[in-house]
C-alpha cells in the first residue's frame, strides 16, 4: 500500500458525484468506482463507456442520467494499447465529453487523465519549427470546458503553467517508486539510474527516499528512431545492480542502450526498470525480451495508468502497480476541499 487509505479518506462526505469512464479509461474508473461506493455513504453514479464511434470514425458522447448540479470526475487514458482507437481519438472523446457534461449542467468537472499525452511535446526542439502541443492540448481542454485536470507524471513540470487558469494536480511517482523497490532501500551493491537528464530531478527525490547513490546517462538522438547515450556520470564503485526509473517508456529504445552500457562497461549485472507509464509500442517487446535474455533484466514495474499490451505481460517480468486506491483518495479529497499534496509529504 504506498498511501494510509484510511488515514486520508474522508468518510463522512455525503456529497453526491458522477464517476464517469470514456472507453479508453474504463478499467481503471470502475475500480476507483467500486472502491468509493464501498468507502462513502454519498450517492455515487457510474456512467460507464460514454462515448462511441460511427462508422465514419466521428465520435459521439451520450449521457444516460442527469448530472444536473453534479461533481463529475472523468476518466480517460490517452493512450490505452488494449483499445483500438488512436491517442487523438481518445482526446477528442475526452473534450467532447467534457463539453457535453458542461452543457448539461454539470456543476464542475475534473477530468482524470492518467495517462496524458502529448506531454512529451512541451517545447520545440531547439532549430526546428514545431509547435508546442501539450499548451495546445490545455488549450483544447480548457476551451471544452475542464475545471481541473489530475494526472500521474506528465513528463515536465512546465506542463503545470499550460494550465494555468485551471487547477492541475501532478500527481508524483515518487511514493510508487520508493514503495515498489524497497527491498533496495540502502543496499550498497544498488545504484539508482536516470536514462536521461530530465528524469534526473524525479530520481533525486527517489534516491533520497530509498538511500541510494544515484547515475545520470547522457542522451542524443541523431534521429528520431535512433538513440545514443554518450556516457552514464556516477560512481559505480561496488555496483552490480541497477535500477532504471523513468516517467515514459514508449519504444524501449533508450532504456535498452543505457542498460547495454550499465552491464558492458560499468560492472552491472541485475537490471530493474521502473515507468510511470509503460506505452509499449513498436520495438519495445523485442528489446525488453533482449534486456531480460542477455542483460538480466529482472523486473519491469509500471503502474496501470496505461495497460500493458499482452506482448508486453506476456514476459513474465512485468509488475503492475494498481492506481485505483490512490485516485479514488485524491477524487475524495478533491471533493471535499483537502489539500492532495498533503499525501505525498
Amino acid at each position: 500500500m504506498i498511501f494510509d487509505f484510511d488515514k486520508y479518506f474522508i468518510k463522512n462526505s455525503d456529497t453526491p458525484i458522477v464517476i464517469a469512464s470514456l472507453r479508453a479509461g474504463n478499467y481503471l474508473a470502475k475500480q476507483v468506482y467500486d472502491k468509493y461506493a464501498r468507502a462513502t455513504t454519498g450517492n455515487v453514479i457510474f456512467l460507464e463507456n460514454i462515448d462511441e464511434s460511427f462508422s465514419d470514425t466521428e465520435l459521439k458522447v451520450r449521457i444516460s442520467k442527469s448530472v444536473s448540479g453534479k461533481h463529475v470526475f472523468l476518466f480517460q487514458s490517452l493512450f490505452n494499447p488494449l483499445f483500438q482507437e488512436s491517442i487523438n481519438d481518445n482526446l477528442m472523446s475526452f473534450l467532447i465529453a467534457t463539453r457535453a457534461f458542461r452543457e448539461h449542467g454539470a456543476k464542475s468537472i475534473t477530468g482524470i487523465t492518467s495517462y496524458l499525452g502529448y506531454s512529451r511535446q512541451d517545447k520545440p526542439t531547439e532549430y526546428m519549427r514545431e509547435a508546442t502541443t501539450a499548451r495546445l492540448v490545455a488549450d483544447l481542454m480548457i476551451s471544452a470546458g475542464i475545471d481541473r485536470i489530475a494526472c500521474l507524471e506528465p513528463h515536465s513540470p512546465q506542463i503545470h503553467g499550460f494550465f494555468a487558469s485551471i487547477p492541475l494536480n501532478n500527481i508524483s511517482a515518487v511514493p510508487i517508486w520508493t514503495e515498489a523497490f524497497k527491498n533496495f532501500a540502502g543496499s550498497p551493491d544498488t545504484i539508482l539510474v536516470a536514462p536521461d537528464i530530465g528524469a534526473a530531478k524525479t530520481l533525486k527525490n527517489i534516491a533520497k527516499g530509498l538511500n541510494l547513490p544515484m547515475a545520470v546517462a547522457s542522451k542524443f538522438r541523431p534521429s528520431k528512431e535512433t538513440v545514443e547515450i554518450m556516457e552514464i556520470v556516477g560512481d559505480f564503485t561496488g555496483k552490480k545492480k541497477a535500477i532504471i526509473i523513468d516517467d515514459i517508456i514508449s519504444t524501449g529504445s533508450t532504456i535498452f542502450e543505457v542498460a547495454k552500457l550499465l552491464s558492458n562497461s560499468k560492472g552491472i549485472d541485475e537490471i530493474n526498470i521502473g515507468a510511470a507509464h509503460l506505452l509499449g509500442v513498436d520495438q519495445c517487446c523485442r528489446n525488453f525480451t533482449l534486456l531480460r535474455d542477455q542483460y538480466n533484466l529482472r523486473n519491469i514495474f509500471t503502474t496501470n495508468s496505461v495497460l500493458p499490451a499482452d506482448n508486453i505481460n506476456a514476459l513474465g517480468i512485468v509488475k503492475i502497480i494498481n492506481l485505483s486506491e490512490l485516485f479514488t483518495l485524491v477524487i475524495n479529497r478533491l471533493l471535499n476541499n483537502e489539500s492532495v499534496s498533503v499525501m505525498f509529504e
